[in-house]
């Protein structure tokens, strides 16, 4: 193996150590040829594997050699800092920076500000680099941790990485079928696999999480950069500490990258045809090796079974003894036979060894027990007003805050519908578990869309892909399989799975034009009719199941009675079992117009565009897909920070039911050879966690967020007293939010049923029932519903229009309806009748915002939300200033002036605190004494003199002595606090360093400092 070494006299050199070339050579490993920058640009890269002497830096002319190398099937071996970080242009005698922008690409695509920074050519290698959740800001108790089977390193307390590098895994989807090449590609999701990266090498902070990838050794099994996969590639290595010039390497770290680059087989990922285990089954996972087995290597199998307890304690996954592995047709599989009646999945490893029985390359995954018994008592979400009931078992919690994510797995995309890897799934569930979510929402679930959005693209590059994917609803068992993993990891962890379906599918909707403005797969009867059977097979299966609730999309449409019809019929289906059926659009309006298809709303906006509007439908609204585009960059995860608190305080400010961002982690698709804003935006939209599984400091926000609203239920016993009905269907341009407008301006509690469920609703404690104008008509059993509730002392507001037709729209002559507006005495209450359109100075609304004032209704608090024994109270301040966050489609445009939420405090029925968050400092007053941070401040108290806390740097005013303070983990393992307490005039400090800032901090106050009289 021959590597060709970069090295520039004059070009600076960072982050990797002088001596670098004379290391490689005393290894013995390899031919090291070292050419300057005039040689390379002249003859290209005459090597089997490049490295860059110069570290971090690199001459900018080089690109398109480099490409061309990689392209052909090159390998790269790094040392020193982030590849590819710095481009530097030799000009006027010295060596400059280069600053690329979206200006300088001549290709740039979608939006955004052209003289934001772009870094291409990356991109096209598939390198994402990020910075740790929190500052290193002290590193004396961080180490760097090496993967034991493929390099062996001691753990290293040297120079730490200044960023972390994650790895594209994909194919750009352009390569294979150009036609795709558009403003908004929307069809990269189903990329397939080529190459995969152990992260070898990560730094650990001291509670034992991962934060930043400093070795990675890539491998792969087809051409990145070529339609034709057959080309041979050579292996990766990067290590991406920063070393001082004089520093020394980790002892056998140059040794393990030069035996990884010359590998001449790997693993690619297990292909599972049955991802589950059922009673006596046995399943057969198997891996394809890519390369040539040399002479003395072999591939061994291994297995173990694990349960739910052992994957969430961390234990191990030891795999000893060995298991017998068959080849067959150039494929290694390993028998699985459910034997263990505890386990979770059966976790599986095939190992490559050498002639020496060193391990030179592994693969995971895992197949999973299916135990549908199990699930019985998995939380169930069902609508309940304007929230969330959670039923687990016998529990009910009425009337809640619902917290999750939208969720791709970060390897695989859309092929997890296909080929999973449960044990990674696991470890996602598992973390999502442990910081409060209860929803995870994976998308393109159907069959149909996997089949249309990329087409007949895999028939050239993977086209046993489609070859599992039978035509129409007879989708295949490896499919429904790959759906029971997910539904088993999932739900046996407490998580709500949320598939979605598209409301707007068609055989070309990789054009983006189709997919804002197309539902053609709604019109087309053959393919309703295929949805319904498919919609069918699966309830068979999951419909038994509490911890499923189904989503539609319906970005952007403007065919809402078409779509209104079709998600009804679908609704009769995967609501069929009781489990609840939502929509999501951009706007409520558009989400109301679909009438009472739907038991739950969502709006997909970006988190600072939020509009007050969005969350007055009368049924549960998510904020779902909420955009958070922040580079992982020191700058954007402070953004990431701001906006996901802002986001979350305005939604449940203006009453939304929860919040769901997107996404929970970075996605990994590769950029076309032109580059793309869009896909780069993509890139960015990860919240939680890196490609890599290392945090972001999303993860800790949404966190302290879901267990600051955990077990509170809303007090929703005013909203009784007005009933909103929604009809079958909506006509579209109806003024349908202008109702619920006015019911909110006058801050009047209401809430919304369906026509077809108000004759079997308790009226009661009703005042008023509003049928609002935009639908087709109501059904017979409302119309009698309603004349007996105002017989009965109820006032009804209502169209002419709209009650002389049914449900279907068919005239209904035997309803005696006024020709004009008025009011119709019946018994003891009254009709209002309103004739003509909502529009004008004689808008028939203006009568109704009258008849409200008229009424004995309930008002809402101002800035107070009821609870069931207590209240939301809400601070705010207005704000001038908004701008949309700099990553948005338009970045940094200015936002209408309106209340920002400053604090958040949960008080009991007695008006103590209880919880609490504040944002800009401001403070908590408490059992006597004042907590404060400058930032973002969470509290929770535990008892008297006994707190949780979250915040970088907590303030304690009102006691004598320090309070005793750990940190506490999201799995509840307590860690102590070495830095000590600061006290300056009279109130204590605590800053909390680095890797601290992601635990809550546990407070306790000595007896002397909180009183029994206070307590």
């Amino acid at each position: 193996m021959q590597i060709i070494v970069l090295f520039e006299p004059g070009l600076p050199s960072t982050g990797r150590p002088n001596s670098l070339i004379e290391l490689l050579r005393e290894t013995g490993l390899a031919d090291i040829r070292v050419i300057n920058l005039a040689t390379l640009l002249a003859e290209g890269i005459q090597g089997d594997v490049f490295c860059n002497a110069h570290g971090e830096f690199y001459p900018i002319d080089i690109e398109p050699r480099l490409l061309e190398f990689f392209r052909a099937g090159g390998g790269l071996m790094h040392v020193g800092g982030a590849p590819f970080e710095t481009a530097m242009s030799f000009a006027s005698g010295s060596w400059e920076k280069v600053v690329r922008t979206f200006g300088d690409l001549r290709n740039h695509e979608g939006a955004g500000a052209l003289d934001r920074e772009v870094d291409v050519f990356r991109a096209q290698l598939g390198m994402m680099t990020y910075v740790p959740d929190y500052a290193l800001d002290d590193p004396s108790g961080l180490r760097v941790v090496f993967d034991g089977d493929l390099v062996g390193c001691p753990p290293w307390q040297g120079d730490l990485p200044r960023v972390g590098l994650s790895l594209a895994t994909t194919i750009p989807l352009f390569i294979a079928c150009p036609e795709l090449y558009l403003d908004d590609n929307r069809a990269y999701q189903a990329k397939p696999l080529v190459r995969e990266s152990h992260c070898a090498g990560v730094v650990m902070s001291p509670d034992g999480t991962a934060i930043l990838s400093t070795l990675l050794l890539t491998k792969s099994w087809g051409n990145p950069y070529q339609l034709e996969q057959s080309i041979s590639m050579r292996p990766w290595a990067i290590y991406t500490g920063a070393c001082a010039a004089d520093a020394q390497l980790p002892d056998g770290l140059l040794a393990a990258m030069l035996r990884w680059l010359k590998v001449p087989i790997v693993l690619p990922p297990i292909d599972l045809s049955l991802s589950t285990l059922h009673a006596g089954e046995t399943v057969t996972p198997r891996v394809y090796p890519y390369g040539t087995l040399p002479v003395g290597w072999r591939i061994a199998g291994y297995q173990r079974a694990l349960s739910l307890l052992a994957m969430q304690s961390g234990e191990d996954t030891e795999f000893r003894p060995e298991s017998p592995v068959t080849l067959v047709d150039g494929a290694v599989s390993i028998a699985v036979t459910d034997a263990d009646t505890a386990a979770l999945l059966h976790a599986v490893r095939f190992t490559i060894l050498d002639s020496a029985g060193v391990i030179r390359d592994y693969v995971d995954s895992a197949v999973v027990v299916w135990r549908p018994e199990k699930l019985a008592d998995s939380p169930a979400l069902t609508a309940n007003g304007r929230y969330f009931d959670i039923t687990t078992g016998e529990n009910v919690q009425s009337s809640s805050w619902v917290q999750g994510t939208n969720w791709q797995d970060r390897h695989q995309f859309a092929w997890t519908w296909h080929n999973p890897n449960p044990l990674r799934i696991v470890k996602d569930a598992i973390a999502m578990a442990r910081a409060g979510m209860q929803v995870v929402r994976p998308h393109y679930f159907m069959p149909g869309w996997m089949r249309t959005v990329p087409g007949e693209v895999y028939a050239d590059c993977c086209p046993e892909y489609y070859a599992d994917f039978e035509l129409g609803s007879k989708i295949s068992e490896r499919h429904l399989r790959a759906i029971e993993a997910h539904v088993m990891l999932f739900n046996s962890l407490g998580v709500t799975l949320m598939p979605t379906l598209y409301t707007n599918v068609c055989p070309t909707m990789g054009n983006a034009e189709n997919w804002m403005n197309s539902s053609r797969m709604v019109a087309v009867p053959g393919l309703r009719a295929e949805q319904r059977r498919f919609a069918e097979l699966i309830m068979a299966r999951f419909g038994d199941i509490p911890g499923l609730i189904w989503d539609l999309c319906n970005e952007i449409d403007t065919s809402f009675a078409m779509v209104g019809n079709w998600a009804r019929e679908l609704q009769l289906i995967w609501g069929g079992t009781g489990q609840a059926v939502g929509v999501g659009t951009f706007t409520m309006k558009q989400n109301m117009l679909l009438g009472e298809a739907m038991d739950w709303h969502s709006v997909h906006i970006p988190c600072c565009r939020v509009q007050e509007a969005s969350f007055h439908s009368g049924k549960p609204v998510l904020l779902q897909e909420a955009w958070v585009p922040t580079p992982a960059t020191e700058e954007g995860e402070q953004d990431l920070e701001a906006y996901l608190h802002r986001g979350i305080a305005w939604t449940l400010r203006l009453g939304g039911a929860g919040f769901m961002p997107w996404n929970w982690n970075m996605m990994l698709p590769n950029w076309r050879a032109g580059g793309s804003f869009v896909e780069y935006w993509d890139n960015e939209l990860g919240c939680a966690v890196h490609g890599d599984a290392t945090p972001r400091r999303g993860r800790t926000v949404m966190r302290n967020w879901a267990h600051l609203l955990k077990g509170l239920s809303f007090d929703q016993s005013a909203g009784a007293q007005v009933i909103f009905v929604y009809p079958l269907g909506g006509m579209e341009g109806g003024g349908v939010t202008e109702y619920v407008d006015i019911l909110n301006r006058q801050h009047i509690p209401f809430c919304a049923v369906n026509d077809s469920d108000i004759a079997n609703c308790d009226l009661s404690k009703t005042k008023l029932v509003i049928l609002p104008y935009y639908g087709f008509g109501y059904s017979e059993a409302t119309w009698q519903t309603i004349r007996l509730f105002a017989r009965r002392g109820g006032v009804v507001w209502a169209h002419n229009d709209s009650l002389q037709t049914d449900e279907q729209g068919a005239l209904a002559r035997e309803r005696i309806i006024p020709l004009l507006g008025g009011t119709e005495q019946i018994g003891a209450g009254a009709i209002h009748w309103c004739h003509g359109w909502n529009g004008g100075s004689r808008s028939p609304l203006l009568h109704l915002e009258t008849l409200l004032e008229s009424m004995p209704l309930l008002h809402t608090e101002e800035n107070e939300f009821p609870l069931v024994n207590g209240k939301l109270k809400f601070t705010e301040r207005l704000s001038t200033e908004e701008l949309t966050m700099k990553t948005d489609w338009g970045p940094s445009q200015k936002l209408p002036d309106r209340q920002l939420v400053t604090r958040i405090e949960v008080v009991d029925q007695y008006q103590q605190l209880e919880r609490g968050w504040s944002w800009e400092g401001a403070p908590f007053i408490i059992d006597g004494i004042t907590l404060a941070c400058p930032t973002s401040l969470f509290l929770w108290k535990e008892a008297p003199g006994q707190y949780l806390v979250a915040g970088e740097c907590v303030q304690v005013a009102g006691c004598s002595v320090p309070p005793q303070a750990t940190l506490l983990s999201d799995a509840g393992v307590e860690y102590s606090i070495e830095q000590a307490w600061v006290r300056e005039n009279e109130t204590w400090y605590l800053s909390l360093n680095g890797w601290q800032q992601r635990h809550c901090l546990r407070l306790v106050l000595s007896k002397d400092t909180v009183s029994e009289e206070k307590a």
